[in-house]
């Protein structure tokens, strides 16, 4: 006999895979640009999606903690920490990195915020199927 348990009011498993797959592309992306670039490409690369993926972590993490009338601070929280950590850690990594390669830390953000967009719809038509 099963127990009757409420469900929660917050499904935290989507932006939990969601994490653990633009980690794993954006470690994917860089390894490829390191094997078929240079390692400065790759590191770049890395570097753009580490930031953009180490803001994503803040917001889901500010985000998804709480239920009810909390989460709508948890999110403005998020968002707001998502936008100074990117801020920062681009601008550290900007000012103290002179190899950097700009188009492929660039592209790795674009990697991991393109994977925001691309993943709840992906998830959405395979479940309706």
């Amino acid at each position: 006999m099963a127990s009757s348990q409420p469900a929660p009011l917050i499904d935290r498993t989507l932006p939990r895979q969601l994490l653990r797959w633009q980690g794993l592309a954006g470690l994917v992306a860089a390894g490829l640009a390191a094997l078929f670039g240079s390692l400065e490409t790759g590191l770049s690369l890395l570097a753009g999606a580490g930031t953009l993926w180490i803001g994503q972590a803040w917001f889901v993490w500010q985000a998804f903690r709480q239920s009810g009338l909390q989460a709508l601070g948890g999110f403005y929280r998020g968002m707001i920490g998502k936008f100074v950590l990117v801020m920062l850690l681009l601008s550290v990594i900007l000012a103290s990195w002179p190899t950097l390669h700009g188009p492929s830390l660039f592209a790795g953000m674009l990697i991991v915020q393109g994977l925001s967009w691309i993943y709840p719809l992906l998830r959405a038509r395979i479940n309706t199927v």
